[in-house]
């Protein structure tokens, strides 16, 4: 079902292998993904074609289908199986330190980008104005995360950092269409579960000497405070009101009619102001796992969507974030 192909850090072919089981796979948005899967011990493999940084890809359904092509982190071995954990290649930037202090005024974030991270290709439209410092000893890997916090996602794939608002294929209307659906008739979600949870509430930001406050929402909730070292207005936008999150078991599932930064519909309208939904979600994360049967799962979010609860009808409330885990 899987072949599975070994390289070393600089690409070269070492084997390829057919017999693997207890894959896991979890991609996300903005971090580092991470991948497990065992062989049993009695293939008798080498410490060369399993060392760490050693390059890892593997395709379903004979080798047409790439699943992931990404580092090997950890190797451990005991008396029945090899168990194989593979990381993206972001998790190469948290190896890498920035050899000398770095302080940027009134920059644009793109040639932050290009004037760090020269070894890689950009892909960006991040023509954002700012002014940041970073330490000598910075990891590259917290430079792209500290930069992703003015609005932007980010992803490394082929020795490329694509760094964008809108990083996604649109299947909210056309041949990509995707919606997941439930009303009182029919639906397409196994299982279906929302959540509100106050640690998600931000309402008065602290900014170094500064405060950035919004009283409606104070006077909603109460006053939620954070301190933050960077800032960008978005993050009270996003945060001043409250954050539903959503879990969901839809019926039908594929690794590949999606992926992580892919946006989708979702439509629940079951005439209960907790439970319903309409609007589009962007996927920032997707797992697999293959032991007797396939399962995957997806979790994903929107930012400044309007849902028309009752609560927002009365006190005229909007911008919430919203996040979706979809188990499949």
């Amino acid at each position: 079902m899987f072949v599975v192909y070994f390289y070393d850090p600089f690409g070269n072919s070492l084997t390829q292998f057919f017999d693997i089981f207890d894959l896991k796979i979890r991609k996300k948005l903005n971090d580092v993904s991470t991948a497990s899967f065992s062989i049993e011990l009695k293939h008798n493999l080498s410490y060369e074609i399993l060392k760490e940084f050693n390059k890892v890809k593997i395709f379903k359904e004979d080798g047409e289908k790439l699943m992931f092509s990404w580092v090997i982190k950890q190797v451990s071995a005991d008396f029945d199986k090899y168990n194989i954990v593979i990381f993206s290649d972001e998790y190469l930037l948290k190896r890498k330190l920035l050899n000398s202090a770095k302080s940027y005024t009134n920059t644009a974030i793109s040639d932050i980008l290009a004037d760090i991270f020269v070894w890689y290709n950009i892909q960006t439209d991040a023509s954002k104005i700012i002014s940041i410092d970073f330490d000598k000893n910075t990891k590259f890997f917290d430079i792209l995360k500290k930069l992703s916090e003015f609005g932007y996602d980010f992803k490394i794939e082929d020795n490329t950092i694509i760094f964008k608002q809108l990083i996604w294929v649109d299947r909210t209307f056309g041949d990509n269409f995707l919606q997941l659906y439930a009303n009182e008739k029919e639906t397409n979600i196994a299982k279906y579960k929302t959540l509100y949870d106050a640690d998600n509430l931000v309402n008065k930001a602290i900014v170094w000497d500064n405060v950035y406050e919004d009283t409606v929402s104070q006077n909603i909730y109460w006053v939620v405070e954070e301190y933050f070292t960077e800032w960008d207005e978005s993050i009270l936008e996003e945060r001043k009101y409250s954050v539903r999150e959503i879990e969901a078991i839809p019926i039908v599932q594929d690794w590949f009619a999606f992926d992580v930064w892919d946006l989708i519909s979702v439509d629940v309208n079951l005439w209960n102001e907790i439970l319903d939904f309409s609007g589009n979600l962007k996927i920032v994360e997707k797992s697999y796992e293959f032991k007797d049967l396939e399962k995957t799962e997806i979790k994903l979010s929107k930012w400044k969507a309007k849902t028309p609860t009752l609560l927002e009808k009365i006190k005229q409330l909007n911008d919430d974030v919203y996040n979706l885990k979809i188990k499949l």
